[in-house]
Order: C-alpha cells, then sequence, then structure tokens
C-alpha cells in the first residue's frame, strides 16, 4: 500500500502504477493531478505558492512531462500495455476543490484502461476537515479488499 493526500496523492498514483509490482493498492486523497497545466504553462503556475523551480524539480522538462514516467496517465496505460500488474486505486476528492476535474479525469482514465478504481466525492475543499473524513474510508476500502 501506498497512499498520500495533494502532492503525496500525486507521488502515491505516480509511484503505485511505476512500481506496481511491489504496491498493490494505492490511497490518492485530493492528488494533485497538475501534469496537464504544468506542461501547458511550461512549469510557471500563477497563483500558485510554489516558485516554477519546485514544479520543474518535481516533474521535470515541462515540455517532455506528458507522456513521461512522472505522468500518471501514461504509466497506467504503458503497465496495462506491458501486461503488468495494476494495483488497486481508491481516489476521494471534494466537490469544492480546486483539483475536482483533474481526479475526475484520472479516474476516467483508470476505468477505461481496466483498472480497479473506488473514486468517491463528498462535501469539501482542499484541507484536513476533508482529508480526515476520507482517509478513514480509504483505510476501510483497504482493509475490506484485502484477504
Amino acid at each position: 500500500l501506498i497512499g498520500g493526500l495533494s502532492m503525496g496523492g500525486y507521488g502515491a498514483l505516480r509511484n503505485g502504477l511505476k512500481y506496481s509490482d511491489t504496491f498493490g493498492s494505492v490511497i490518492a486523497l485530493s492528488a494533485a493531478l497538475i501534469t496537464d497545466a504544468v506542461a501547458a504553462n511550461g512549469g510557471d503556475m500563477p497563483g500558485a505558492p510554489e516558485p516554477k523551480e519546485y514544479y520543474r524539480s518535481v516533474f521535470g522538462d515541462p515540455a517532455r512531462l506528458l507522456g513521461s514516467d512522472k505522468d500518471p496517465r501514461a504509466l497506467a496505460k504503458k503497465r496495462k500495455e506491458e501486461g503488468g500488474p495494476l494495483p488497486a486505486v481508491y481516489m476521494a476528492c471534494g466537490t469544492e476543490d480546486s483539483l475536482l476535474q483533474p481526479s475526475r479525469s484520472m479516474r476516467d482514465c483508470l476505468r477505461d484502461i481496466g483498472v480497479p478504481v473506488t473514486y468517491e466525492e463528498g462535501p469539501g475543499v482542499h484541507d484536513w476537515n476533508f482529508w480526515n473524513t476520507y482517509i478513514a474510508r480509504a483505510l476501510d476500502w483497504y482493509f475490506r479488499k484485502e484477504p
């Protein structure tokens, strides 16, 4: 199991897919699935608290981000094409979170390629009020699905 929230949710999805022979399950809460935005803006994320250098250190060259091993959608598709194991995924995002649309997009991508994904939305923003509720739900999901 690997899990995280916000940028940690992105990292959990990325690493869970890249190393799916190690991680059989992924929990991603309010995952910062911002690869499209980073690529489109060259790493410059207006209004974001982190400087451009931060995004470059996380994602590498924005011009080469999409389709790379830093792109969770590309990793999932590659793993599926290679016939490798795919982790079970639990995702949740608040309905008032700015990351809702990227979360829905990732959910749809995973479902389309056959990744077993459980996805939930509920009232909330990008904060601990939402995460405290959904961490408990995620752990319930994990322990219910494990033999």
